[in-house]
């Protein structure tokens, strides 16, 4: 079976990743390029103004945290799916 790869950092690609428009891989979530300043998360490439919180969708900074299904999730949106866990987790005892 063959494997497309990512024409910037040359690693294996799935469909929900990216796709070519005009014969040339792009970034899934605006449709552009990713040549310069790209951020690495969960696996994929992101521009750095396009890697947000996929719970609350902010804006990431440099320092973030993956939930449960490896996707990037900002501090905050981490620690309050933890709270929600124990809470619940404290009432099933």
């Amino acid at each position: 079976m063959h494997r497309q790869l990512c024409d910037v950092c040359l690693k294996p690609i799935g469909d929900a990743q990216a796709l070519f428009v005009n014969g040339k891989l792009v970034h899934l979530k605006c449709g552009e390029g990713i040549t310069e300043n790209g951020v690495t998360a969960a696996e994929k490439k992101w521009h750095s103004n396009c890697l947000r919180c996929s719970k609350c969708q902010r804006l990431l900074s440099s320092t973030f945290l993956y939930d449960k299904k490896g996707e990037p999730i900002d501090h905050d949106c981490f620690w309050g799916e933890r709270l929600q866990n124990i809470v619940a987790d404290s009432f099933k005892a």
